[in-house]
């Protein structure tokens, strides 16, 4: 069912936006299949990351912290206070950094999740992907990983224009979350792009879980679904007849066919 409010479009957006990431765990955990593949690389990210930090991230920043410290910060109450700003920033990093890096990569994982979330709420089947759709996603997600990257860069580091990148980059990963999809339904870039301008607020809405943190990280597996729950509901019916009816399916998520 498609849940497009023509009369109200700001509150339908703004709505849409916030509450995805909400009922696409609602959706997640009635598709148990569909909430382990949107779990397994995050989970698998999240385990090589700690690798790394305890081999060579968390050393390092632990260095640069308390070298920048009194000496007489070195130890007791003062060294505990270190050790969770190194903890904080080490979180920071995995959300902001290390975490759509596993997103790019495991893409073709989150398109299945993309699709199916977008199939069972819609009602309607996405085009199928062959090999060559999966790597132009893989594709398309690593060169998008790069202009966020950039936009990250931008937002710490360019303090006169930092609010104006902050802005975008928060529209920019709602966008992402729903181009996806968009992606998945064969629409050219243009007509993507548009769609993230015309709906920039619940961009701008579903973006904001993304970039905060903690919530990004603890919010990850269930982002691609989000971000599918929000085309379903914000793309118009006559849009959305050009897919064909998707098939009932069974208990055990099996195609059955209609009854003439």
């Amino acid at each position: 069912m498609n849940h497009h409010k023509a009369g109200l479009p700001i509150v339908s957006d703004v709505t849409v936006g916030l509450f995805a990431p909400l009922q696409s765990l609602r959706f997640l955990l009635n598709n148990k299949f569909v909430l382990f593949i949107g779990l397994a690389p995050q989970v698998l990210g999240l385990v090589a990351y700690v690798w790394l930090s305890v081999e060579f991230l968390f050393p390092y920043v632990d260095t640069v912290i308390m070298e920048n410290l009194p000496e007489s910060w070195g130890s007791g109450i003062f060294s505990a206070i270190a050790q969770v700003i190194v903890g904080l920033v080490m979180t920071v990093i995995y959300a902001l950094a290390f975490l759509p890096l596993v997103g790019a990569i495991a893409s073709p994982l989150y398109d299945y999740v993309a699709e199916r979330t977008f199939e069972k709420i819609s009602g309607r089947k996405l085009p199928k992907q062959g090999l060559g759709d999966l790597l132009y996603s893989m594709g398309s997600e690593l060169a998008k990983l790069l202009v966020y990257y950039v936009l990250l860069a931008l937002t710490f580091f360019v303090s006169p224009l930092a609010p104006l990148f902050l802005v975008f980059s928060i529209w920019y990963l709602g966008w992402d979350l729903m181009d996806r999809t968009l992606t998945l339904m064969n629409l050219p870039l243009n007509r993507r792009v548009l769609f993230g301008v015309r709906r920039v607020l619940a961009c701008l809405c579903l973006g904001i879980w993304a970039y905060i943190p903690i919530v990004g990280a603890a919010m990850g597996f269930a982002l691609a679904a989000a971000g599918a729950l929000s085309v379903a509901r914000l793309t118009p019916p006559e849009q959305l007849r050009i897919f064909p009816l998707k098939q009932p399916e069974n208990s055990s998520g099996e195609e059955v066919p209609k009854h003439e």
